[in-house]
């Protein structure tokens, strides 16, 4: 696996709240011994990206995410 990965970036969206710990991972520590960068994205951008996608072009991907997923995920409304 340390092969596979090796080398590549993995990112990670959002970050820690309140000082929860759970499931850290030390980026210093993941070159070291896999060679792999972790990168991190603030979820805030991706939130302004999808709201900019219209409803056409996600009737579009449908086919596509079946394919690949073979189920989409629940529509959740509110």
């Amino acid at each position: 696996m340390k092969n596979i990965l090796n080398p590549s970036t993995v990112d990670t969206f959002g970050g820690r709240e309140m000082g929860q710990t759970v499931g850290i991972a030390d980026p210093s520590q993941w070159m070291r011994v896999f060679g792999v960068d972790i990168d991190s994205r603030d979820t805030t951008e991706l939130i302004r990206i999808a709201e900019g996608v219209d409803r056409e072009e996600l009737k579009a991907l449908k086919p596509r995410l079946l394919e690949l997923f073979k189920a989409l995920p629940p529509r959740e409304r509110g």
